[in-house]
């Protein structure tokens, strides 16, 4: 009964969570528990370091995730390894929320690479937030402090909008106002809980 959301780099899908939350979805956050397996007390920690070496701890042995992602956007190779560590121990987790929650009609599942580890099978409809490329560049420079090239790089490094888009069940568009974004969720979210009511 899981509802899946994703998006591209910088197209807001992380602003469509909390206005879902705030209307009284559940969220269960990929990133979130992305980051929970590189804690030091995390699944795929020891693995990771082995891997990519001391160089990307802090001083308090914690991962510095701005210099891995400086890392693998700049190697695909490192970033399929980095996928390989990490992201069998997130989706066992991911799968066993949704499990706890199966009896729910409010789950929402964030997943930036939602299609591409075939998590969209996992939930019973997808919607992508998109952007046009120049305001997600705009937003990857103001909100992370990259130039162009890495803004391009990053988002380069995902499946393209377009196919996630091809994809969805349903697209929302998200180029103006959070505002507007919040309106634009709001009745979606009507839409499909009235939809899980029928079922």
């Amino acid at each position: 009964m899981a509802l899946g959301l994703t998006g591209g780099l910088a197209t807001g899908k992380s602003t469509a969570a909390e206005i879902l939350a705030s209307l009284g979805a559940e969220i269960i956050d990929a990133d979130r528990i992305a980051h929970q397996v590189l804690e030091p007390e995390g699944e795929a920690y020891s693995d990771v370091v082995a891997y990519f070496g001391r160089t990307i701890l802090t001083e308090d042995g914690k991962v510095d995730r701005k210099k891995l992602g400086r890392i693998v956007f700049s190697s695909p190779d490192r970033r399929q390894q980095l996928e390989k560590l990490t992201h069998p121990h997130i989706l066992a987790e991911i799968e066993r929320r949704l499990e706890e929650a199966r009896e729910s009609s409010r789950i929402v599942l964030e997943a930036p690479l939602l299609f591409e580890t075939g998590l969209e099978k996992l939930v019973e409809e997808t919607w992508v937030i998109s952007a046009r490329l120049e305001i997600q560049i705009a937003r990857l420079k103001r909100r992370d402090g990259l130039d162009r090239e890495e803004a391009l790089r990053r988002i380069n490094a995902q499946l393209s909008l377009k196919e996630k888009r091809k994809r969805a069940d349903l697209v929302i568009e998200n180029n103006s106002t959070k505002a507007e974004l919040k309106e634009k969720v709001a009745k979606a979210w009507k839409d499909w809980l009235s939809r899980r009511e029928e079922v």
